[in-house]
């Protein structure tokens, strides 16, 4: 595979002022290991990249915090006598104080288009469309940024096992998939005021969509007591705590909600208490049929749907050989994708960003555009990933969004795609012209061709982005 194509293909292709890695072996290895801080715009107009802000990395306790004062101060605007427009303002005022969603998603959408690390920010997006979380509340929707830095892209340098029981016990996926109301059938709080029982929605899914899929042929049994061992997790962030404990906000289990006695899962017995949860992950992560199912999906979503079963067995035997050290894995995935003739529709998410990346357009709102919804409005990333049909802080399924082709080729998600190159042309100041990003691209004829029938920029720019060597590759 072309070097070019090759940084699309496990990337998001190459940068304005950027040049091909000398030695592209040293530079993935890089990748999958190394050190990278997010960066940012502070605003569109300068389109000036700086380090992050440490003022807008928000910790957990801090976001909890920040929802609460929110609540408390929408029931006080809730009681207060303003009226009409006074408190509506009022009530945008409380969010600009107090919520962080907005600044979390703008660095999310900038970060592949501007950052050094896109291999790191491909798997990202995949591990976090693996264990996706959504909107539920505010509360869950102001975690998710941090879900995000800390449990998906923290934990891309360690094993799966370790980054399976982040995911599961960080509040953001307690309470996506309702074990904040799973409470044991025989605990101590339900026998005391008979308010609570099991949720399995967590437990289902993780066995049967984070870890061993249902080809495993696993039971109902296994599910419901995989449920009474996750009993306990999970807190209430704006109704107080069940019972006072060290960290409720990393670290959120409360003994008197969990189901006592023993439990079974897939033929392993678990005991009561907190530590159950980390041996029940644990087997989890080390049966074959995990690493089976989810070298799959790797493989489906960086070669695409003709990945040969060649290509998954040798990211199963990696996995396996390594004991499922992500960097090993992500290593194995990126030389069999580098090698496959085989080509991948892109996401709408990856699409955008690479369009962004190799153009050197500047779509997204700068980190101090936050709550500008009146100027640019359509650049503000909430609302792009919403048009785009990919908002990870949106509601949506917990199978994540589709590696299938056919679920993105529809004339509706098309017509999104020319739009979004039509607004990236007129209104992001691409920095590249589209001459030098089919030198870079070097497309075949037929897209050359298509391209240089077009009378306006604009059309060129828009044939060439949503032509089917850009679409995919």
């Amino acid at each position: 595979m072309d070097q070019l194509d090759a940084l699309r293909k496990v990337g998001f292709g190459l940068g304005v002022g950027e040049t091909p890695p000398s030695d592209i072996n040293t530079w993935l290895n890089e990748q999958l290991t190394g050190d990278f801080p997010a960066v940012g715009y502070a605003n569109v107009s300068s389109a000036i990249v700086e380090p992050w802000p440490q003022a807008l990395t928000f910790d957990l306790p801090e976001r909890v915090t920040r929802c609460q004062d929110y609540w408390a101060e929408k029931i006080r605007v809730d009681e207060s006598d303003l009226q009409g427009a006074e408190r509506n303002t009022a009530y945008m005022q409380a969010s600009r104080d107090y919520k962080v969603a907005e600044w979390d998603a703008i660095k999310f959408a900038q970060q592949p288009v501007l950052g050094a690390n896109p291999v790191r920010e491909r798997f990202k997006h995949f591990w976090l469309n693996h264990f996706i979380v959504g909107f539920s509340d505010i509360s869950s929707r102001e975690i998710t940024g941090h879900y995000i830095d800390a449990a998906i892209y923290g934990s891309l340098t360690g094993s799966f096992a370790d980054m399976l029981y982040g995911v599961t016990i960080h509040p953001a996926m307690l309470y996506y998939l309702d074990n904040i109301y799973n409470i044991g059938e025989r605990s101590q709080r339900n026998l005391r005021c008979e308010c609570g029982g099991l949720n399995d929605n967590l437990a289902r899914e993780l066995l049967e969509l984070h870890t061993v899929s249902p080809e495993r042929g696993y039971l109902e049994a296994d599910i419901r007591d995989a449920a009474k061992v996750l009993a306990g997790w999970g807190a209430f962030f704006n109704e107080g705590w069940p019972e006072p404990i060290d960290d409720p906000w990393t670290d959120a289990y409360f003994p008197s909600r969990e189901e006592p006695g023993p439990k079974s899962v897939l033929g392993q017995s678990f005991p009561s208490g907190k530590g159950a949860l980390r041996q029940l992950t644990d087997m989890l992560a080390a049966d074959p049929w995990t690493p089976r199912h989810l070298s799959a999906k790797l493989a489906q979503h960086f070669i695409g749907e003709s990945a040969s079963d060649e290509d998954r067995g040798a990211i199963e035997d990696a996995w396996i050989a390594s004991n499922g050290d992500l960097p090993t894995i992500h290593r194995a995935v990126v030389d069999r994708a580098l090698v496959s003739g085989g080509k991948k529709f892109l996401w709408p998410l990856t699409w955008l960003s690479q369009l962004l990346r190799i153009s050197g357009a500047s779509l997204y709102a700068g980190h101090d555009e936050a709550w500008n919804y009146f100027a640019e409005a359509t650049r503000l990333p909430l609302q792009v990933l919403d048009e785009m049909g990919m908002n990870f802080w949106g509601i949506h399924q917990p199978n994540g969004f589709s590696d299938r082709r056919r679920d993105w080729i529809s004339t509706e998600h098309l017509e999104r795609r020319v739009r979004f190159s039509q607004m990236v042309y007129q209104q992001c100041r691409p920095q590249r012209s589209v001459d030098e990003i089919i030198d870079i691209l070097q497309p075949g004829e037929r897209t050359k061709s298509a391209v240089a029938q077009q009378s306006s920029g604009r059309d060129k720019f828009v044939v060439l982005a949503c032509s089917p060597e850009f679409l995919e590759v």
